[in-house]
C-alpha cells in the first residue's frame, strides 16, 4: 500500500527539519514523500534543495496560504492514503507508518491518538473510539494523525466538481 505525506512550509526551517527527518527515518518502504514551500527566506528551499533525492515532489514558490499549498500537494499525489505532516510536527516513532499500514486500513479515514504539549511534557491525547456525525461537529481531530483515503479527493475534490461549485 502507497502513502503520499504531504508537508507544507513557511519560513519554519527548524520544524521543516523535525519533521523531514521523522519522515526519513520511517522503516515503511512505500512513502511518496511531498513537501510544499511557500517561497520561505529562511533556508527552507535550500534544505529541501539538499534532500530531493528523497522526496517524489518539491516546490518552494509563493502560495495562497495553508490550504492553497496542502492542495498543490493533493495534486501530486498518488498514493491510496494521505497523511499532511505540516513543518513541526512529527512521527512520534521510526515505525508508525509501518504500523499503520499493517492494520491494512480500507476505511476513509483512519485516526490515532497524537502527542500534545502540557506544560514542560507530552502526553497522549486520546481521539473518540468512533466517529459519527455528533462526535464529527462536537470534536476535532488532529490532521497529523489522519490518514485519507485519496478517493476522498478523487471524489470531493476534482477540478471539475470545484470549478462547477464555483460557477454555480
Amino acid at each position: 500500500m502507497q502513502l503520499s505525506i504531504i508537508t507544507i512550509n513557511y519560513n519554519h526551517l527548524e520544524g521543516l527539519k523535525t519533521t523531514m527527518t521523522s519522515v526519513f527515518e520511517q522503516t515503511y518502504g512505500s512513502i511518496e514523500y511531498i513537501v510544499i514551500d511557500g517561497g520561505s527566506n529562511d533556508g527552507s528551499a535550500a534544505f529541501i534543495a539538499e534532500h530531493t533525492n528523497k522526496l517524489v515532489y518539491s516546490i518552494s514558490e509563493p502560495d495562497e496560504g495553508i490550504y492553497h499549498a496542502m492542495n498543490k500537494g493533493i495534486d501530486q499525489a498518488t498514493g491510496d492514503y494521505l497523511l499532511f505532516l505540516n513543518s513541526g510536527d512529527w512521527l512520534v516513532d521510526q515505525f508508525v507508518i509501518e504500523k499503520v499500514i499493517g492494520f491494512k486500513p480500507i476505511e476513509d479515514i483512519v485516526y490515532g491518538d497524537p502527542l500534545v504539549r502540557k506544560g514542560d511534557k507530552w502526553v497522549r491525547k486520546f481521539m473518540p473510539k468512533a466517529m459519527s456525525i455528533g462526535v464529527a461537529l462536537t470534536h476535532t481531530l488532529a490532521h497529523q494523525a489522519e490518514f485519507y483515503h485519496k478517493d476522498l479527493f478523487n471524489v470531493c475534490y476534482s477540478s471539475d466538481s470545484v470549478s462547477n461549485w464555483r460557477s454555480s
